[in-house]
């Protein structure tokens, strides 16, 4: 095994973002655009939600999920920019969480 890079040493430094009003903004552009949302019971302070669009006859299922590490900002924001943008193949079910571990 690898000894650790170090290279977080002292936290992430980086760009921040405010997670519930990406949230709310993410759930705002679904909803505009159809897609379903759902609230899951979870231990944290903030929730957790999943979206699903079903395609009418599904070629292809795919999940994804952003959010993983709460130092990394870029995924919950990809995600919104996707979800506002809908430019997703019509044959195509997807099921998203846009922010899987805000804290972690």
């Amino acid at each position: 095994m690898a000894a650790p890079l170090g290279r977080n040493i002292g936290g992430y430094n980086g760009e921040t973002i405010d997670i519930n009003d990406m949230l709310q903004s993410a759930i705002t552009a679904a909803k505009a655009h159809g897609w379903s949302i759902e609230r899951f019971p979870n231990a944290g302070n903030l929730p957790l939600y999943g979206f699903r669009r079903l395609a009418k006859k599904p070629r292809l299922t795919i999940y994804i999920s952003t959010g993983i590490h709460g130092d990394e900002p870029g995924g919950p924001l990809a995600m919104l920019e996707l979800l506002e943008d809908n430019n997703w193949p019509s044959d195509i079910s997807i099921f998203a969480c846009p922010c899987l571990n805000p804290t972690g």
